[in-house]
């Protein structure tokens, strides 16, 4: 039975990538426009347009041998660290929780209430999802409240990460930290790639070099050279292998979520950047690109289940055709073909058969019978005569004489 293909090719071999994603790639181009002028002459004008074209980038997936090599390179880094005189972060959270913790009472207090507060407006914010709104102007108020959540979450999340800053510069100066920051930048220097389109549109590494110091070298020049198009790509390369280092990031469905609030924080740095400041925290503005965010999120999620359905009706489909198949092929030829013919052939030379065995057991038993008359018939003659003439005659004879004996006497 010819097998379905699959619409997403399946049957093909596995991706050697992570993930795929673009960057925009702004340059200057000579563009030629010839035209006539009021003499008939044609005229050929060259000018420079800055013109936007994607590039794509790729994330590798890492093979065996690649992930050895960056857990000894984790243990030789933080080794390097203790080695050095760093102190590792189990001792230190040992030694700050025989002293009571990092945090005093009321920072505890205060963290666990901020935690509470974040709860409840998650919980508001998922039973807004959940109202179906018609009305143009319901639609409104629901974005709008939803805007006023996410705006209170963020300050909420801020306040937390502050305190978790706070908690986490206890261990900065340690020999697992460098160690992590060291192996997170060994996998983007060797998890990246990019179209080269000097070399053809082939994808090749955007950092070459046969090992990590020559790798290193080329990230440190590329930060020199500060090229627009490959900044951005290093910033999305760095934000996707953390995510994946971490363990948040490992299917595609989950790449394309951290490239929604990778985008928005892009878009929030520009911003500072075009208005000559700093970076603030997110205002309303930003909480109503958070909305949107989160409802492109909620569009993936729904087609995700979608996709997942498709594909469980594939296959439900797939095994009942497996199933049914085999049941009508197999159950008419076997049954038909083998189970009438070696009925009706061996039966028909089982009876000849027989029938041979009988002839021949009754011509063995006729010749037996005949070889028996013949024994017998010599048998008996040699066995009466010699037997009765014999014994008679000489018993009798001596009776006589010794009769006659007697008588003389």
């Amino acid at each position: 039975m010819p097998k379905k293909k699959n619409k997403k090719g399946a049957s093909a071999k596995a991706s050697k990538w992570l993930y795929k994603f673009e960057i925009q790639k702004t340059s200057l181009e000579k563009v030629t426009e010839s035209s006539k002028d009021a003499d008939g002459k044609e005229i050929t004008v060259t000018r420079e347009e800055e013109v936007t074209r994607p590039v794509d980038c790729y994330i590798l997936k890492p093979k065996r041998s690649t992930i050895d090599e960056a857990e000894l390179f984790y243990g030789v880094e933080l080794a390097k660290g203790v080695k050095a005189g760093l102190l590792t972060k189990s001792l230190i959270s040992k030694r700050y929780s025989d002293d009571g913790g990092i945090f005093s009472k009321a920072d505890q207090e205060a963290y666990s209430s901020l935690q509470l507060s974040l709860f409840q407006n998650e919980k508001e914010l998922q039973k807004l999802e959940l109202l179906d709104t018609v009305d143009k102007k319901e639609k409104e108020e629901k974005n709008r409240k939803a805007a006023e959540i996410l705006f209170e979450m963020t300050e909420v999340r801020n306040q937390m990460q502050d305190f978790e800053m706070s908690r986490e510069a206890v261990f900065d100066q340690t020999a697992d930290t460098r160690a992590r920051n060291k192996i997170v930048l060994w996998w983007i220097v060797h998890l990246s790639y990019m179209k080269d389109e000097l070399k053809g549109g082939e994808i090749a590494p955007l950092f070459e070099g046969e090992n990590f110091e020559q790798k290193l070298n080329a990230y440190d020049h590329y930060e020199e050279l500060n090229i627009d198009h490959v900044n951005l790509a290093m910033k999305h390369f760095a934000y996707f292998i953390s995510f994946w280092y971490n363990g948040q990031a490992n299917t595609k469905e989950e790449f394309d979520k951290v490239k929604v609030f990778l985008d928005i924080n892009l878009d929030s740095e520009k911003a500072a950047e075009n208005e000559g400041r700093e970076k603030e925290p997110l205002g309303k503005r930003e909480a109503e690109k958070l909305a949107q965010a989160t409802r492109d999120l909620k569009e993936i999620e729904e087609a995700e289940e979608a996709e997942e359905a498709e594909e469980a009706e594939e296959a439900e489909e797939k095994v009942l055709k497996e199933i049914e198949e085999p049941e009508e092929e197999p159950a008419e030829e076997p049954a038909e073909e083998p189970a009438e013919e070696p009925a009706e052939e061996p039966a028909e030379e089982l009876a000849e058969e027989t029938e041979e065995e009988s002839a021949e057991e009754t011509k063995e038993e006729t010749k037996e019978e005949t070889k028996e008359e013949t024994k017998e018939e010599p048998a008996e003659e040699p066995a009466e005569e010699p037997a009765e003439e014999p014994k008679e005659e000489p018993k009798e004879e001596p009776k006589e004489e010794s009769s006659e004996s007697h008588e003389t006497e």
